[in-house]
């Protein structure tokens, strides 16, 4: 008898050091399970931060869309929380954020920032948080939202995958196509701090129903913030984002229609090749291109001659390229990265003359040749 109390007092020892081990290493505790933060939505409202967190269970970090054994219908828990510093908008979320905690940041996947914290005053507090958060990973992507960034956080898809693992199969489409290229954190605060004249590029998010799912939500790119430093200098389409993603060398899904006399004609681009160089005080531009016919609209009894179709994808691709970079030098942001080619072909006289690069490359002479080469004008075989 003795021996069997003995034996029960251990399982109890070993029970409880089990709880006390788990004591403190969670960031929320409910009564069906336990939660870390995989999404951050940030906003302003009438002089304080908003932030809204996506959390998930560990369990389901490896099995999105499965709820475990929890009674809940959703698979993820929301947290928002307000106050006069995003400090304080964190705290109130209820989130373990200030005890150093090594698992309250580390699964962070994406942010999301609003429109009404995209200001120089809002700005840089959000971002000198999360550079000082502890065990933070800055690998987690950051976007943009047209409106509330609450309402991405906040996205029910209960018959679907964590709404976070669509929002990335999103990116990662958009990155292929040259629709958008999402930075990580550790480039912005790399860029403000050593290169700010090259800018950062926000994608910006939108959202809208999924046809026949009342509760769910699609994820869409439609261009981009362009910001110098913490200012908002402007804003891209989807097609100059495009433009740039091609001059970059991310080879995008460009569409580029032509008019004949009879019919439009739409080119798809199957390949590109840029080459961008710094010489004698001014900006060469060699643009290389292969295309296929997607489209015609209208009579196809008198096709234009292949050669005459390039030429004219030629013109269009030069017009918008030239329009492009005249955008870049009149908002003075370097985003093509011009300045590190004059930084390393001429060190020393850039060291002398990066405080006034901004102005420089908005004043620099732009070469440009454009060549393109049609793949296919028969067919859509290339799809």
């Amino acid at each position: 008898m003795a021996d069997h109390k003995g034996s029960i007092g251990v399982w109890i020892g070993v029970l409880f050091g089990l709880v006390m081990s788990l004591t403190g290493c969670w960031d929320v505790t409910s009564s069906e399970t336990i939660t870390v933060p995989v999404l951050m939505a940030i906003d302003w409202h009438q002089g304080q931060y908003v932030v809204t967190v996506e959390s998930d269970a560990p369990q389901l970090l490896h099995s999105p869309g499965a709820s475990s054994g929890s009674s809940s219908t959703r698979p993820t828990w929301i947290n928002s929380g307000r106050g006069p510093s995003f400090t304080a908008a964190m705290v109130n979320t209820g989130l373990d954020v200030l005890s150093g905690n090594p698992l309250t940041m580390a699964h962070l996947r994406v942010v999301i920032i609003g429109r009404s914290a995209l200001s120089p005053k809002v700005l840089p507090g959000i971002f000198d948080h999360l550079d000082r958060a502890p065990y933070l990973h800055r690998t987690f992507w950051v976007l943009g939202s047209q409106g509330p960034a609450a309402k991405v956080a906040e996205v029910e898809n209960p018959i679907g995958p964590d709404p976070v693992v669509v929002l990335e199969r999103v990116l990662k489409v958009a990155q292929k196509h040259g629709w958008a290229h999402p930075p990580r954190f550790y480039q912005i605060l790399e860029t403000w701090d050593d290169t700010p004249y090259l800018g950062t590029v926000i994608p910006i998010l939108t959202m809208s129903p999924e046809p026949g799912m009342a509760m769910a939500q699609q994820f869409q790119l439609a261009g981009s913030w362009v910001l110098l430093g913490p200012q908002k200098i402007g804003q891209w389409s989807r097609s100059q984002a495009g433009i740039c993603a091609m001059l970059m060398n991310y080879h995008p899904s460009l569409l580029v229609p032509i008019t004949a006399p009879h019919a439009v004609y739409v080119f798809r681009m199957v390949q590109s090749h840029n080459n961008l160089t710094w010489s004698r005080g001014s900006l060469n531009v060699k643009t290389s291109v292969s295309v296929s016919l997607a489209e015609v609209d209208g009579d196809q009894t008198s096709p234009p001659s292949a050669a005459w179709m390039a030429q004219q994808v030629s013109y269009e691709l030069s017009r918008e390229i030239m329009q492009f970079i005249g955008w870049t030098q009149t908002h003075h942001v370097d985003v093509l990265g011009v300045g590190l080619k004059a930084e390393a072909k001429h060190p020393h006289w850039f060291q002398e003359n990066e405080s006034r690069w901004s102005e420089i490359y908005g004043n620099v002479p732009v070469h440009l040749t454009v060549k393109v080469s049609i793949r296919d004008a028969g067919s859509l075989s290339t799809y």
